[in-house]
């Protein structure tokens, strides 16, 4: 197994129904980064 690492250039952060990143656009689920954190 070989570990990659990459950048990846965010233009804009937008909450949302499900965490992924798309075309420049990072979408984050509020309610998983706060069951994350707490």
């Amino acid at each position: 197994m070989k570990l990659e690492l990459g950048n990846f250039y965010v233009e804009e952060i937008v909450f949302g129904e499900k965490t992924s990143f798309k075309d420049g656009v990072l979408t984050i689920n509020k309610q998983e980064a706060l069951d994350y954190v707490m």
